[in-house]
């Protein structure tokens, strides 16, 4: 959602073409970092203790070179998430582009729903409780399409 509020503010769809968003766009470049970090599972967003326990699982079945597998496959999605946020967030562009000057943080009705999401990233990271009615119910249904898997 925050890559389409960027091309929606500034028009462009280029890492190369865009740079110092920020202070332009400070909800979606927040938004963009938050969904970066819960992606890769990082600490306290929701992402980290589903990552956290596979990483447990795998070193408990002694599948050490899984574990290796799974930590570097989250610092590189880290890397990969982040190095294009600080391009477009922080970064001067490459080149001079004068839309850029004029972009500005998009409406409400966009942000808002990004602001959601990102809290709810923050929020099931720290709270992961408040998600185990409706994943244990669905987890239930799911057992009971597929006995025996």
């Amino acid at each position: 959602m925050s890559a389409g509020a960027v091309i929606y503010a500034t028009g462009r769809r280029r890492v190369s073409e865009l740079g110092g968003l920020a202070r332009q766009m400070p909800i979606s470049s927040l938004c963009f970092v938050v969904g970066a970090l819960a992606i890769a599972g990082f600490p306290p967003f929701n992402g980290f203790m589903s990552k956290f326990t596979i990483y447990l699982a795998l070193a408990d079945a002694g599948l050490w070179w899984a574990v290796a597998i799974a930590v570097l496959t989250s610092l590189l999605t880290m890397v990969a998430l982040i190095r294009p946020a600080y391009r477009i967030f922080w970064s001067e562009p490459a080149q001079p582009v004068p839309a850029l000057a004029a972009a500005h943080e998009v409406p409400a009705t966009l942000w808002m729903p990004m602001l959601a999401l990102a809290a709810a990233c923050l929020l099931l990271g720290v709270v992961p409780g408040i998600a185990h009615a409706l994943l244990d119910r669905a987890a239930q249904v799911i057992a009971t399409l597929a006995p025996g898997v």
